[in-house]
């Protein structure tokens, strides 16, 4: 079992249940758990298999929650990056992880660009950023053009 189960469950069981109210408004279990499934696609597609570690440069926001369940979803493991590092700090920490993906908002762009040498494949991508908005994950920042 794993924790995407969770939320699996809660959306199969009470669909309509309130999840979490993000700057949007109300998030059903139904809704969450399409979202991060979304993001659990997007991640795949981004070479993302099982035991992989997924880093997320993230305040916390419903962007971090769908993360959090997506990677999850992939049977990667998050490697939550604490915002208030500096970039040296982090870099440490994702050398150190052997992260494959970082995932940031937009608000983190710049340092995660700077970050990119310490990610497995140098894959940095903004896939959560239209996620806090409410859109759609597999519709945002692509830098690379390649997903």
């Amino acid at each position: 079992m794993n924790v995407f189960s969770l939320l699996s469950s809660a959306a199969r069981l009470t669909p309509t249940r309130l999840a979490f109210v993000d700057g949007s408004g109300p998030i059903v279990y139904r809704e969450a758990a399409a979202r991060a499934l979304a993001l659990a696609a997007r991640l795949r597609a981004r070479g993302v298999r099982a035991g992989d570690r997924v880093a997320t440069l993230l305040p916390n926001t419903e962007g971090h929650w769908f993360a959090y369940f997506a990677a999850a979803a992939c049977g990667a493991v998050l490697v939550p990056l604490n915002t208030r590092l500096s970039v040296g700090e982090l870099d440490d920490i994702l050398q150190h992880a052997g992260a494959r993906l970082l995932l940031h908002d937009r608000d983190d762009a710049a340092r995660a660009a700077e970050l990119a040498r310490s990610v497995a494949n140098a894959d940095v991508d903004a896939l959560l950023a239209e996620a806090a908005d409410g859109g759609d994950p597999a519709g945002a920042d692509d830098p690379d053009g390649t997903a």
